[in-house]
């Protein structure tokens, strides 16, 4: 097992939105970065990465246990893991939502958030420190209309989150929520939103988190509605 020096984070998916801009910011901050993706032509080309790519399909739980394995193997230790990666689905009435899309949903974003969260906890309950960060929806804190899909996967990650933070409370590890408004990312495809251009830059969004993150003291949630 090799140890490293610095910081190491994980987030997953890394390889846009705020994913992306967390893994800048982090690495600017002295973090050896790990960012997953699940496969690595997700990672575009052209564009430069702040940090070691690794891939994993977050709703695949076997491949998360690989992730993690890879990643101590590689470092020794975990200090911070982001469970970032996530779908949307486009808004429609509840009759017409599709099982199969609410299953992949649910497989991502809630179980994704699930197996992130059990394989970090099984190295950092073992280093008597650590930091996972869930990063939720402020769809998790009010059912909307047209919404019911994705905001049951966003109430289910968030009271698992929630149960979690008070489980670990002795541990030396933290649990941290974030729930953020409406952002420029590539979540939306091509459904993107009329109202797109009013939305929230993920560079911000992600100096905001980080600052939490980082930041001294006992606070376990940060809702960011605007910046």
């Amino acid at each position: 097992m090799k140890k490293i020096n610095s910081k190491i984070a994980v987030i997953t998916g890394a390889s846009s939105g705020l994913g992306l801009e967390m893994s800048r910011v982090l690495a600017t901050r002295g973090y050896t970065v790990v960012g997953t993706a699940r496969s690595l032509k997700d990672f575009s080309p052209t564009s430069h990465y702040p940090c070691v790519m690794m891939t994993a399909d977050v709703a695949d739980e076997k491949q998360m246990r690989k992730l993690r394995q890879s990643i101590v193997k590689k470092y020794g230790h975990i200090d911070l893991w982001v469970n970032n990666a996530g779908v949307w689905l486009p808004h429609g009435p509840f009759e017409s939502l599709s099982m199969s899309d609410l299953h992949r949903v649910m497989s991502v974003n809630f179980l994704g958030t699930v197996w992130g969260c059990r394989e970090s906890m099984a190295v950092m309950r073992n280093q008597k420190f650590g930091t996972i960060v869930n990063i939720i929806s402020t769809s998790a804190l009010e059912g909307r209309p047209f919404s019911a899909g994705y905001c049951s996967s966003k109430f289910a990650q968030s009271g698992f989150t929630q149960s979690i933070q008070g489980e670990v409370a002795e541990s030396g590890v933290r649990v941290l929520a974030i729930y953020p408004g409406q952002m420029k990312t590539a979540l939306f495809g091509k459904h993107q939103p009329p109202q797109f251009a009013s939305y929230m830059d993920t560079c911000k969004v992600a100096e905001k988190v980080v600052r939490f993150i980082l930041a001294p003291g006992k606070k376990q949630k940060l809702i960011i509605r605007k910046i």
